[in-house]
């Protein structure tokens, strides 16, 4: 039997690594002086935007590697014109750095050019006031004042949360439901051990004591009070559980920011040498353009080419449509999951 493939979507940032990016310490170079970034914005009195090309997609390279690439980010630069001095970000709680460049000239729009075309996540906007990370690749962003902890200020236990969202009393069990920070999220596709109804999620952003920021993910029934930890379902529907929220994220992420054209997710049936299968993909097209497309090779799945035998029309009519490709994109890794827990052999969903 094949074995599906499931991997985090690319490009998509999860809180717990926006949280990291947001509490990076960042000092300038200026002439032969060290300075903190919101020095040189009161010196040249407009925000500086901090751009790094080292480690892309958050991948730890060798230090040859990341000095080509801080070779090549410095060259762009100075054949763009921009006014650059050389950065270094750092974590405060640790001993990760990346060498990095502050800029004064170009535009946001620029600067997302820039993340792209060097595969980083983020980049940084230093104000007055305040540092922001904004998503490179989606449209997320997140702020704090200069001096300030970085994490939400929320002082609510899981058992505030769920009080707050349904009016149920339930006891904090585990230590980390105890941590603060819970808020709900969505509803979500699990259903209740107890009364079979579905289930809420719950997320929290913590800073263990090592410095390290981890999140934590649990369910509870708005209709008994039913709790358990993501960690307590078993790793496949713990994954799928992570997914789902990865796609409640993005959604959160659009905001105003939409593609012209509405995109779906569609499943199409196969029958492979080694049985029946299921390819999960996503496009911007209707599903039966894509599937005509999969069949004569024009950007197609090699599984589709060769063993696609039609749209499974049970499991794709009646999906959502998404505002953009980063949401529809991580609907269809948590679709594969979920139909891999259901007992279909998957591929695709990537």
């Amino acid at each position: 039997m094949a074995k599906a493939t499931f991997a985090r979507v690319r490009d998509f940032v999860p809180p717990v690594l926006r949280y990291s990016y947001l509490q990076t310490n960042v000092v300038v170079e200026v002439g032969e002086r060290l300075m903190p970034v919101h020095d040189l914005v009161e010196l040249v009195e407009t925000p500086v935007f901090v751009v790094t090309a080292e480690n892309p997609l958050s991948q730890r390279r060798n230090d040859v590697d990341n000095q080509q690439l801080t070779d090549s980010l410095r060259h762009e630069l100075a054949e763009a014109g921009y006014d650059h001095w050389p950065a270094v970000g750092s974590d405060p709680h640790s001993q990760w750095s990346e060498a990095s460049f502050a800029i004064v000239g170009p535009r946001r729009a620029d600067i997302r050019r820039l993340g792209r075309r060097f595969e980083q996540h983020a980049y940084f906007e230093v104000t007055h006031s305040e540092l922001i990370v904004r998503g490179v690749s989606s449209s997320w962003s997140l702020r704090r004042q200069h001096g300030v902890e970085p994490l939400p200020a929320n002082e609510c236990r899981l058992s505030d949360a769920v009080l707050d969202a349904t009016g149920l009393e339930i006891t904090d069990s585990l230590r980390r439901f105890r941590y603060r920070g819970w808020h709900r999220v969505s509803d979500s596709e699990e259903i209740c051990a107890v009364c079979e109804v579905c289930t809420d999620l719950y997320a929290v952003v913590h800073r263990q004591k090592s410095g390290s920021i981890v999140e934590h993910l649990a369910l509870s029934c708005p209709t008994c009070g039913w709790v358990k930890a993501a960690t307590q379902l078993g790793r496949d529907r713990q994954r799928a559980l992570e997914l789902w929220y990865d796609h409640q994220i993005a959604l959160a992420d659009t905001g105003r920011r939409r593609d012209q054209r509405k995109r779906r997710c569609y499943v199409i049936d196969l029958a492979t040498p080694a049985g029946p299968a299921v390819y999960v993909g996503e496009t911007g097209k209707t599903v039966e353009e894509r599937f005509r497309e999969h069949c004569t090779g024009y950007k197609a799945s090699p599984d589709v080419e060769r063993h696609g035998i039609g749209l499974n029309r049970e499991l794709t009519d009646g999906l959502p449509e998404f505002p953009d490709e980063m949401s529809s994109r991580t609907y269809e890794a948590y679709l594969g999951k979920r139909l891999a827990l259901d007992g279909y052999t998957v591929r695709g969903a990537h």
